[in-house]
Parts: structure tokens; C-alpha cells; sequence
């Protein structure tokens, strides 16, 4: 998933109080991120918040970004490491290794932690 601004030519046009929250999340992704807190961080009210951020960056609400980012680390840390699904669950700020294995299936189509690190196992040569 591309985290980026949705459109290059409106990045020189996106309000600074998103990108304060644009750039919370992505420094923050690990820990529990309310919307109120991101509502009050951009000092907007919460359904232009809500409006704007979807616009900008394609995804809506931003907790959205937040999950989208806590999936691309495990994937990194499944294919990169031996960590054990529960140890990344844990780093990633889930409060159990079944929330994030329920999770991650739902964002990979079916696919559980342990089945995608198998996988990496299959391509070697």
C-alpha cells in the first residue's frame, strides 16, 4: 500500500495539521492512536478531519494507515527475522497474537503470519 500523498500535485496543497497527523501516525503506528487524540492534534473539526484525510491520502479513517503500516513491519519482520508471532504481535502494540493473526488475515486475503513466513522458506532456491 502506498502511504504516500494520493496525488504528487496536491502535496504542496495539503493542510499542515494533516500532515502533523499524517506524520503522528507514522512515527506512532505502534501504539494505540485514537481518532480524537489525531482530531485534536490538527485542531480541525472531526468530519472535515476525516473528509480531508481520506482526500489526501486514500484511506479513511486513519486508522486505517495506522493497521496498513503495523502489516508492512510484520511482513519485513516475518521475512526478515525469526522472531516468534507472538514477539512481533507484541512489538507491533497488539494486546494478543490472535488480534494481530485475525488482522493480518483479513489485510492478506486469508493468509495467517505463519503460513506467509512459510512461504519465504518456499521461494529460496
Amino acid at each position: 500500500m502506498n502511504l504516500d500523498i494520493k496525488d504528487s500535485n496536491t502535496s504542496s496543497r495539503i493542510d499542515p495539521r494533516l500532515t502533523r497527523a499524517h506524520s503522528y501516525i507514522t512515527k506512532q503506528f505502534k501504539t494505540s492512536i485514537s481518532l480524537d487524540h489525531l482530531v485534536k492534534l490538527s485542531s480541525l473539526s472531526r468530519n472535515y478531519f476525516l473528509k480531508m484525510f481520506k482526500e489526501c491520502y486514500g484511506t479513511s479513517p486513519p486508522k486505517q494507515l495506522q493497521i496498513q503500516l503495523r502489516i508492512d513491519s510484520a511482513l519485513e519482520s516475518l521475512m526478515e527475522t525469526e522472531m516468534s508471532i507472538k514477539a512481533i504481535s507484541e512489538e507491533l502494540g497488539y494486546s494478543d497474537q490472535f488480534c494481530f493473526s485475525r488482522q493480518f488475515g483479513e489485510i492478506m486475503g486469508g493468509v495467517s503470519p505463519s503460513s506467509y513466513r512459510n512461504q519465504r522458506y518456499q521461494d529460496l532456491p
